[in-house]
């Protein structure tokens, strides 16, 4: 899944719940680049929702 920095377009962001985990958003993650779109999948370590902040955060920088 590659992802294109030196675009402008925001970037869609897809996070899993917490039955899931990143592996699931594949699919769509390929067909959102198919049609050009800027996608990638976040891996939330699923430490509690007080403690999932942490990790989002720095993926949105």
């Amino acid at each position: 899944m590659g992802v294109h920095p030196d675009r402008t377009e925001p970037t869609i962001l897809l996070v899993h719940g917490v039955w899931a985990d990143a592996a699931g958003s594949t699919g769509v993650i390929r067909a959102l680049q198919g049609r050009g779109l800027r996608a990638i999948g976040f891996a939330d370590p699923l430490r509690g929702t007080a403690d999932d902040p942490r990790y989002l955060v720095p993926a949105l920088a």
